[in-house]
Formats: structure tokens, C-alpha cells, sequence
């Protein structure tokens, strides 16, 4: 593994990730069974100790202020309602959900973030921010990129 000099407590805390390969939504993916997008097939930034990137998820490993940003390329296949948001440990966070409305065929881009507050124990205890996307029972497709980050503010 290359060695990452920028991962360390005198750079500033920021991942910038996407990914391309494609991640299904099925019928069956719906508020109750949401589909945890997979994050990363490429990191573009990955810098400071607060923040940690996973296959899943961005865990903050430092109490802080943090901005995260996550957006989604959608191609439909059925007709629908998608829902996307993102959670903190597993629990969809109200001001990120972005609704939207899909045809039978088509594309669409949707983005959502948040500013959030998150408090660590003594380093000892992480969070977890991670995005999901999913259907009304009807809408069906692929997400075909998704990509954000996330910066430690303060």
C-alpha cells in the first residue's frame, strides 16, 4: 500500500470519492431495505486524521464541524419515485432527502449535503455518513456514478 504523507494530524481533513461502477436499484429496495451505495472505486483527495474513507461509508474518527456532499447519476428503467439521502450511523438524515420523480427511460443527476456537528469520545468512538438511495416499489434502474466528499470545517 503507497504510503499517504498527507494523512496526518497537519493537514487539513477532506476526501473527495467516486465511483463508476454500477449499482443496481430493484423494486425491492425501498425506505424500509434501502440500497447503501458503495462509495469508492477511486480517491481523488484523502487527507488529515478526522475523517476516514471506507468502501461504504465516511467515518469521523474527530469531533468537529464537518460538510459532506453526495451526488448520484440515475438511469431509469421503470417509473417511479427515487428517494436519495444520506445517514449518519444508519439513520437517514431529514435535511438531505431529495425526492424525485423518473420515466420509464432517462438520466438524472441528484445531489444533496449537510453541515453537521459530530461529537467523538476521547477518539475512541467514530461516525458513520453514508448515502442511500431508494424506490417507491415502482422505479427501477441503475445508479451509474456516484461521487461527494467531505471536509472537516472546524
Amino acid at each position: 500500500m503507497a504510503c499517504n504523507k498527507y494523512k496526518n494530524k497537519n493537514y487539513k481533513s477532506a476526501v473527495e470519492f467516486y465511483n463508476t461502477v454500477t449499482q443496481t436499484l430493484a423494486t425491492t429496495n425501498t425506505a424500509t431495505n434501502p440500497l447503501t451505495l458503495n462509495l469508492v472505486s477511486s480517491t481523488v483527495t484523502n487527507t488529515g486524521v478526522a475523517i476516514d474513507l471506507e468502501p461504504s461509508a465516511i467515518d469521523i474518527e474527530c469531533s468537529g464541524l464537518y460538510r459532506v456532499y453526495a451526488d448520484i447519476e440515475f438511469t431509469s428503467t421503470a417509473a417511479g419515485i427515487i428517494t436519495m439521502a444520506l445517514t449518519l450511523d444508519g439513520v437517514v438524515l431529514p435535511e438531505t432527502i431529495k425526492v424525485r420523480t423518473v420515466g420509464t427511460t432517462g438520466s438524472i443527476f441528484v445531489a444533496t449535503e449537510t453541515i453537521r456537528r459530530v461529537q467523538t469520545c476521547c477518539a475512541l468512538e467514530q461516525h458513520r455518513f453514508g448515502v442511500v438511495v431508494y424506490s417507491d416499489g415502482a422505479a427501477t434502474g441503475t445508479i451509474d456514478r456516484v461521487s461527494g466528499n467531505a471536509v472537516k470545517l472546524a
